[in-house]
């Protein structure tokens, strides 16, 4: 069984097809037979139509899931033994690039670049649930702002699948933390079942936020917003109220204000348009804006040892409970469309869908 793609649109375009024959196995290629793959931002946008440039505009036959864990099956016939590391039954953490095929099937067939053992004592289901958070916090907070100790980072939409990871990692390299959340659910998932030190929890239903961040951090602003909560915030422009329907309820403009001088925004929303005023406050500021597209790293391939570094810091985070994901639910295969469902209305940790 395979989730395929039909067409660009919403989750009825998502279909389980099976009795495919398990495909060869390339030279430089590793057969797995999947246990947990995420439902994530990335796969949902891809199957909206947002990433048409990277497949040629045709979604026929493919198979979303850029971040599942399984069974390692089959070794292809020039997989190098040491510098992969794989036998066949080992349990590994896998990403796909999104114009190649993913996890969601039953095996998926990978090069062998792309996987790294995992830890027995990591469950499938931690391991799908992580890489995806970790790879942009790594690519914003330590490859894009090399953050350093002391230094104030806001992240929008901090208790959903890749916030509470991205805010984990902030933790860990001893930044301050603010969280912005929607609602007082969020709010306690983040006090109490997150073991990060967060100096400060918005709950943009019932606080003012530039107000709170001003205070929070005694008018100097922040350093840094990290954005991971898809169309986190209102398209109003500048002129034009916020637009309380939003996720958060806040606008682009709002979170220009929050910056500090030289501060820098880095945003995982691809369509992102900044307006001429907003433009002119970024400049006023000496501020700037960057994306994080955790895809880029298997998009180029001499970034592969980096990936790889990352990866393996996480499986050390994950075996010692110093990073802890939030599960928020599991679905079966033949379930991908509710799978779909939950995770786009998910405000809190990651949807998976087991094997």
């Amino acid at each position: 069984r395979r989730v395929v793609l039909t067409g660009f649109g919403d989750e009825t375009k998502l279909q389980v097809v099976s009795g495919d024959d398990i495909p060869p196995v390339g030279a430089l290629q590793v057969l797995i037979k999947v246990k947990a793959c995420a439902v994530s931002d990335e796969d949902n946008a891809f199957r909206r139509g947002e990433f048409t440039e990277l497949s040629d505009g045709r979604p026929a036959t493919y198979t979303p899931g850029w971040q599942f864990s399984g069974v390692v099956i089959q070794l292809g016939s020039q997989v190098p033994a040491q510098a992969s590391g794989l036998s066949p039954g080992d349990e590994v953490l896998g990403v796909s690039p999104l114009t190649e095929g993913g996890g969601l099937a039953d095996y998926a067939l990978q090069p062998w670049y792309n996987l790294v053992k995992k830890p027995t004592a990591i469950s499938h289901e931690v391991a799908a649930a992580s890489i995806g958070g970790a790879l942009i916090g790594y690519t914003a907070l330590q490859y894009k702002l090399k953050l350093q100790p002391g230094e104030v980072v806001l992240i929008l939409g901090a208790a959903s699948g890749l916030g509470h990871i991205a805010l984990q990692l902030a933790g860990m390299w001893q930044a301050r933390v603010i969280a912005v959340v929607q609602s007082d659910e969020e709010a306690n998932f983040l006090q109490h079942d997150v073991p990060t030190k967060i100096e400060r929890i918005i709950v943009t239903q019932r606080e003012n936020f530039v107000q709170t961040v001003m205070e929070t951090t005694g008018d100097y602003g922040v350093d840094y917003v990290l954005d991971v909560s898809p169309r986190a915030y209102c398209t109003a422009t500048s002129t034009a109220p916020a637009d309380l329907t939003a996720p958060l309820g806040i606008s682009k403009r709002n979170i220009m204000q929050c910056l500090s001088a030289h501060g820098h925004w880095v945003t995982t929303d691809s369509s992102l348009q900044i307006d001429p005023p907003e433009s002119r406050l970024l400049y006023l500021k000496g501020a700037s804006l960057s994306f994080a597209f955790a895809n880029l790293w298997l998009l180029s391939p001499g970034q592969h040892g980096r990936l790889h570094h990352i990866f393996a810091d996480v499986m050390e985070k994950l075996s010692t409970n110093a990073l802890v994901p939030r599960v928020a639910g599991t679905y079966p295969l033949d379930k991908i469309r509710e799978a779909v469902k939950a995770s786009e209305a998910c405000a809190i940790g990651s949807v998976l869908c087991v094997l």
